[in-house]
């Protein structure tokens, strides 16, 4: 047996989520993390160059690439 207890009614404006909202934070969430990933590649490119920094960089990855296998 089913008792209807009220009718539905169709809301006069959405209460949520606030779509707007979600895609500006998104969209300022995602600005940001790409700027730090450009600043991050930009350092590393640098020490690189720098030759007592490459040569650390250099056996940093030859570590990480011997402790992964």
């Amino acid at each position: 047996m089913v008792q209807v207890v009220d009718k539905a009614v169709v809301p006069e404006r959405k209460s949520s989520p606030r779509r707007t909202l979600i895609v500006l934070v998104t969209a300022i969430a995602a600005f940001l993390v790409s700027c730090l990933a450009v600043l991050l590649a930009e350092i590393i490119r640098r020490k690189e160059q720098d030759p007592l920094d490459g040569a650390r960089l250099a056996l940093l990855r030859r570590s990480l690439k011997s402790s992964s296998l």
